[in-house]
Order: C-alpha cells, then structure tokens, then sequence
C-alpha cells in the first residue's frame, strides 16, 4: 500500500464520518461479532444491556471492544453498509491472517449463518432451562 494511500486512510479513521458509519455498523450488528465462528458466539443471545453486564462481570476492559472491519477499500470514505463486518478484536486479528477468505464475505451470507446459529444457541439455551 503506498503512503500515501495509508495517511488516506488514517485520516478517515479519525473522521466524523467514520465515526457515524462504525457505530451504525455496530448497531446493525446488534453490538455482536458478525463472524459465525466467533468462540463468543453465545453472547448473540444477549440483549445490549445484559451484554454489558456479562462482560463486565468476566472480561477484562475492552476485551469485546467492537470494531468494524473493511471488506473492500473500493468505497473508502463512502462505505456501504456490505463493505463492513463488525468483529471482536480476536476475530479481527483472524481477518488479517486470512484477508482474502474473509473478503468473501457479505452482509446476507453473514446474516443468514448469523441467524442460523443464533436459533440453535436460542434452542440450547431454552433446552437447558427446561
């Protein structure tokens, strides 16, 4: 990537705009990982504010920080919502390792294992109430 290119997108990281287009992203998300092998993925389960306090009781700070992962550069500054995934930091770590498998992703395909797993984990926690 040529520097220029990379102070580019610093400057955005540190924008208004960017600002607004992540927490809309995290709001999509329903501030959960989107990535369906996230070793989190039962806190999908969660509303927003029991979330908060089942990382606060077992999470060290900032340890489910939420951030939001480009798919493409092609729209930088002008972002579509399928531009973006919302990934905890260890799922983000496993983006950049594996960038081009993750590229693949989109907003649907994302949505429809999203729901998926979150209807089995709904019924595993519904059958263990029981």
């Amino acid at each position: 990537m040529s520097t220029n290119w990379r102070a580019r997108y610093e400057a955005h990281l540190q924008s208004d705009r960017w600002k607004e287009t992540k927490a809309a992203a995290i709001r999509r998300a329903h501030h959960h990982c989107q990535m369906p092998t996230c070793s989190l993925l039962y806190l999908r389960s969660l509303t927003h504010a029991e979330l908060q306090v089942e990382l606060d009781e077992w999470l060290p700070p900032n340890a489910y920080r939420l951030e939001v992962h480009h798919l493409t550069y092609k729209r930088l500054g002008h972002e579509h919502p399928d531009d973006l995934i919302v990934l905890c930091p260890g799922c983000h770590a496993k983006a950049h390792d594996h960038e081009p498998a993750y590229r693949s992703f989109t907003t649907s395909m994302q949505d429809a294992v999203g729901q998926a797993l979150i209807s089995l984990a709904n019924d595993f926690c519904n059958d263990g109430a029981a």
